[in-house]
């Protein structure tokens, strides 16, 4: 069970990073955006504040889905840490069912292969 959620975790994670990257370039783009707006103000003030008080319903919404895509943003990188927690965790477990078997089977094994060669030889 483990061995699978780890699989799909490091999938996640990797699309999660993809997600991230896109999410600042939306970011980025977002603050151009409001950079292009505020130049626009100051060069035609009254056009401008006409058009901005026409669309604040749809601005408010907008505004609002910025919010929701900022959370959404912060959870994805709350995830990852999260995956990545329980891949370090499953790694270490991993690794020490390794040493044990390295250093407590694998002496004992070795020995009664040499045992069992020189009865036949």
């Amino acid at each position: 069970m483990s061995n699978k959620i780890y699989k799909y975790f490091k999938e996640s994670i990797k699309a999660r990073e993809d997600y991230l990257s896109r999410m600042d370039d939306y970011f980025t783009y977002r603050a151009l955006y409001k950079q292009r707006e505020l130049r626009l103000l100051a060069r035609s003030p009254f056009t401008s504040l006409f058009i901005f008080i026409l669309n604040l319903p749809t601005k408010i919404l907008k505004y609002l889905n910025h919010l929701k895509d900022r959370r959404d943003y912060e959870r994805a990188k709350v995830d990852i840490e999260i995956m990545e927690e329980f891949i370090k965790e499953y790694d270490k477990t991993v690794k020490l069912q390794h040493e044990w078997i390295d250093k407590t089977i694998l002496p004992m094994l070795n020995k009664d292969k040499k045992k069992n060669n020189e009865k036949h030889h």
